[in-house]
This record gives C-alpha cells, sequence and structure tokens, in this order.
C-alpha cells in the first residue's frame, strides 16, 4: 500500500503533487457528472405526452429510471463535495473510521473512498 502521507515535518500532510493530482480528477468527476445530469434533465423534459397517453406504462417505468439516475447523481456530486472538503481540510486519504491512510490504488479507482478496505468490508458485512 503507499501511503499518501509524505515523510516530512509535516507529519500527516498529503504531498503537494497527490492534492493537485486528485482536485484535478475530482474536478473532472463533478464535470463529467453535471454533463450527465444535464442530459437527464433534457431526457426529463422531452418525455411525449403523446406517447404518453398511448402507453402509460412504458412513460411511468421511463420516468422512474430517469428519476432514480437523478438521486444518484446527486448522491454522487454530495460525495464529490465532501472528497473536496475533505482535500482543503488535509485529511484527504485517511481513513473515516480507522484513521490510517487509504491506499493510493483504491483512491486512484474511486477518489471519493473515506474508508480503507478493511473499514469498508465491515462495513459491508454488518
Amino acid at each position: 500500500m503507499r501511503a499518501l502521507v509524505t515523510p516530512s515535518s509535516q507529519a500527516g500532510r498529503v504531498s503537494p503533487r497527490i492534492v493537485s493530482e486528485f482536485r484535478e480528477r475530482l474536478r473532472g468527476a463533478r464535470t463529467q457528472l453535471l454533463r450527465t445530469a444535464a442530459v437527464t434533465d433534457e431526457e426529463l423534459t422531452t418525455v411525449d405526452i403523446k406517447d404518453a397517453r398511448e402507453d402509460g406504462a412504458a412513460l411511468t417505468m421511463t420516468s422512474a429510471t430517469l428519476l432514480r439516475l437523478k438521486d444518484h447523481e446527486r448522491r454522487e456530486l454530495t460525495e464529490i463535495e465532501q472528497a473536496e472538503a475533505r482535500l482543503a481540510r488535509g485529511d484527504f486519504g485517511m481513513c473515516a473510521e480507522c484513521g490510517t491512510a487509504i491506499a493510493l490504488t483504491r483512491l486512484r479507482a474511486l477518489p471519493t473512498a473515506r474508508l480503507c478496505l478493511r473499514c469498508q468490508a465491515r462495513v459491508k458485512e454488518g
């Protein structure tokens, strides 16, 4: 496991290179998510009312799916904002449960991760 913390007089601080990398990753994820949300909004407003009268069940299912997607996007945006706040506070990359460093490979795969793998496994189990 590669730790995010640099061995320096600033023990417990993430290296500026890593902060910059993840700031960019999170910014990119936010941009992509907002683009997806815009498409979802457009799809919600273009559902054909004429088709709705002819096939109300299909419209209901399509609308419900799009609304669930929108809720998922909202949760993802919140997770991105929380990760950005952790970067700003200086505790990004530290497990919120046990306080150990989260593996850099995990953070690169999931920049919004709040828990190390061990704590995440415990959460999933029970």
